[in-house]
């Protein structure tokens, strides 16, 4: 069942099922019996059925509550119902959440639209609007090939499952499966009304057991809408994005879009859709997207009246010769009854009947695509059509919209940080804790403010997940938290590579904070390197090892550095142990604390300062926030770690936080260059980048280029290495 906006009132995820008279089970059959449960919930719906499912004996349960106490069964059914209520609140904020920052986020947009168009000619409007009238037409023609060939594909999975369960209809296989009989199975009636009906619905149950068991074995009915919905969301997502770049268009200049005539499927950029972004994806006005996924994810379910119609009945003749026929003979009777159903059944016709009423769904959602897609594009051609009318000054327009940009601007940022604290942290909400065990053997990359280690974390009974688990440290401030998931989330909206993706959270009871559930899988710099100095090898060598693949990783760097700087973040405690790198054959540096620069509370200066050596001075004392500088000087000591093989200030760990505080400013504590290690060209180039990144006199951008060249030199010199 579906409300007026076409939402499912019915969530399984929010469900649990109770077996409330497990007493009558036997104990040796429970087992079987509670898997045959779990199978019949997870063919029905997609969920983990093993958290919803709850076995008890009611009458137990009432007997042990007269005598004031509970037994263990129903204990656990009333948390699971405690666990429930949280839970189904929490998918409710998230449907208000989604409206709220779809509307706030529309209004940002279409006011920002006014302020950009205020900035134009008339001419220059009246060119604009020319641009998006011939994108629009494009759009038109473009969706009716999309539907097309989309009806295309829906006719053609019609065509290949009817052919495909009507073959398996016809075997004899279920032939023998469905007709042969024996006493015990025949049903019972005190006359043919009743006899009648409890014939139909055990012929039905048999072919409808039929059916399931080929849908269990092919896949055929889930595959296809698994696949129907990937494509009806990619098309309609599609559609979107070009209406998106459509509308935006009076903030760009005609001359940097190159793709005005292009075909709209080679170039917008599409949505990941992963199980878990379905779930997450933003909803339309018509809510569309999430129509798609709750219609064609639904249940393949065999209802009785769907097969009652093919029961051929008997003839009119007197009901106690009926019966009397019955009683003398019931198997031949039940055979050459189910025998003549499943003859009709496995027509090509009927087959097809049956098949186009599953699939009804995913015809409605095509047909509700062709409706609201021209729709969507009139509502942008009228859109367009009233800011190009628009006769007000570019004063008054800039006055009366820049404030709606602001306030709502506003409005935006307090609906994502409510969504941190309130959405995002719900994994410990109920009496099951997050299901995430660390990797045997693995190893914890210790930073400043928080340490990054390898775990499983077992999101299904069947798929174990390798996650990278993020777990703050007691200095850390939540204040601090929430910005850096937000920025994280942000930048991963923007496609952004060197970002990963936030999973959801869990609060750490050593902390109390909330510890990022993460992918990919992660590794350290320090770890990937760390066993290059171990193999024989000469001493010239031994720094070409050192150097080759790392300096790869640096360049990388310096550009995911220099994105974040343009747009005022900084990564956030940057050493060797935390900067990351994708464990899978393509390695890519990932940053896993981004943030906005602040200005960090001064470590207590009789504290060791630990790994906080990779901290400058300024930063130490609290004179200066964490910033561009802090990171310069972070790579500087990673470069200079890189050429020694050895962690820097390694002596100088011990010491208290004021001491070495003083050191470094006074210049009592110099890092000494090794030198006779590679040419004298390279060493000296080496050597100058890494002291214009500790004197803060290098910019990023001119970062990459230095490694780059160092990079060039490194080749040019392998055939003498």
């Amino acid at each position: 069942m579906k409300d007026a906006a076409g939402e499912p009132i019915f969530n399984p995820g929010c469900a649990i099922f109770v077996c409330n008279r497990w007493d009558l089970v036997p104990e040796d059959a429970r087992e079987i019996a509670v898997e045959r449960v779990c199978s019949a919930v997870s063919r029905s719906w997609q969920i983990d059925s093993s958290k919803h499912i709850f076995t008890l004996s009611a009458k137990m349960a009432w007997q042990h509550s007269q005598t004031g106490c509970m037994t263990h069964d129903y204990r656990r059914l009333v948390r699971g119902i405690k666990g429930l209520i949280p839970v189904s609140l929490q998918r409710r904020m998230e449907r208000l959440h989604r409206w709220g920052t779809h509307l706030t986020q529309r209004t940002i947009d279409s006011a920002q639209q006014y302020i950009h168009a205020a900035s134009l000619t008339r001419d220059e409007l009246e060119a604009r609007y020319k641009v998006q009238e011939g994108r629009l037409s494009i759009l038109e023609n473009t969706s009716k090939e999309f539907l097309f060939y989309l009806q295309g594909d829906l006719q053609e999975g019609y065509k290949t499952i009817t052919d495909s369960l009507s073959k398996y209809l016809s075997s004899d296989l279920v032939c023998a499966r469905v007709t042969s009989w024996t006493n015990a199975e025949a049903p019972y009636g005190p006359d043919w009304n009743c006899l009648e009906g409890r014939i139909k619905n055990a012929i039905c149950k048999r072919i409808m057991d039929a059916i399931n068991s080929w849908e269990t074995e092919t896949k055929q009915f889930e595959t296809l809408k698994k696949q129907l919905f990937k494509k009806f969301t990619e098309k309609f997502q599609l559609i979107k994005s070009e209406l998106s770049m459509i509308e935006n268009m009076f903030d760009r200049s005609l001359g940097t879009d190159s793709r005005e005539n292009g075909n709209v499927a080679t170039y917008m950029p599409l949505q990941d859709i992963t199980g878990y972004a379905i779930n997450k994806m933003p909803t339309t006005e018509l809510s569309l997207g999430e129509k798609i996924a709750f219609g064609l994810l639904s249940p393949v379910i065999v209802p009785l009246g769907a097969l009652a119609f093919l029961f051929v009945g008997p003839k009119k003749i007197e009901e106690h010769l009926i019966l009397k026929q019955y009683e003398q003979n019931k198997c031949e009777f039940l055979r050459e009854r189910s025998f003549e159903v499943l003859k009709i059944m496995a027509k090509h016709d009927v087959t097809k009947s049956y098949v186009d009423a599953q699939l009804q769904e995913a015809r409605d959602h095509l047909q509700l695509m062709r409706e609201s897609i021209p729709q969507l594009i009139s509502s942008t051609r009228n859109y367009m059509q009233t800011i190009k009318k628009d006769q007000r000054s570019k004063e008054k327009l800039i006055a009366t919209y820049a404030p709606v940009v602001k306030q709502f601007t506003t409005v935006n940022h307090a609906l994502e940080d409510f969504a941190i604290r309130h959405l995002f942290l719900y994994f410990n909400e109920t009496d099951v804790e997050a299901d995430i065990s660390p990797s045997e053997g693995h190893t914890s990359y210790q930073g400043n403010w928080t340490e990054v280690f390898p775990a499983i974390f077992k999101s299904s009974k069947d798929q174990p997940c390798k996650i990278t688990v993020k777990r703050y440290k007691g200095t850390a401030k939540s204040k601090q938290v929430r910005e850096e998931i937000v920025e994280m989330r942000k930048l991963k909206q923007q496609k952004i590579g060197f970002v990963p993706t936030v999973l959801g959270t869990y609060i750490d009871p050593t902390t109390e904070l909330p510890a990022l559930i993460m992918t990919p899988r992660l590794t350290s710099l320090r770890v990937l390197s760390s066993d290059k100095g171990t193999t024989t090898v000469h001493r010239g060598q031994l720094v070409h090892y050192l150097l080759k693949e790392p300096i790869a990783y640096l360049i990388q760097l310096a550009d995911a550095l220099a994105y974040l700087h343009q747009n005022d973040l900084v990564c956030l405690d940057l050493s060797m142990d935390t900067v990351m790198i994708t464990t899978g054959n393509d390695r890519i540096v990932t940053l896993v604390n981004i943030s906005e620069p602040v200005t960090m509370t001064p470590p207590d200066p009789n504290s060791p300062i630990g790994s906080m050596v990779c901290l400058p001075f300024s930063v130490l004392d609290g004179t200066k926030p964490y910033d561009a500088d802090a990171n310069i000087y972070a790579l500087g000591l990673m470069m200079w770690e890189i050429w020694h093989n050895e962690l820097v200030y390694k002596i100088h760990r011990d010491l208290s936080v004021k001491v070495f505080s003083a050191g470094i400013s006074q210049g009592t504590f110099p890092l000494e260059f090794e030198t006779g290690k590679m040419k004298p060209a390279l060493e000296a180039y080496w050597e100058k980048t890494m002291r214009a990144c500790l004197s803060g006199e290098i910019a990023i951008k001119d970062w990459k280029d230095q490694l780059s060249l160092i990079q060039k030199m490194l080749n040019r010199n392998e055939s003498t290495v």
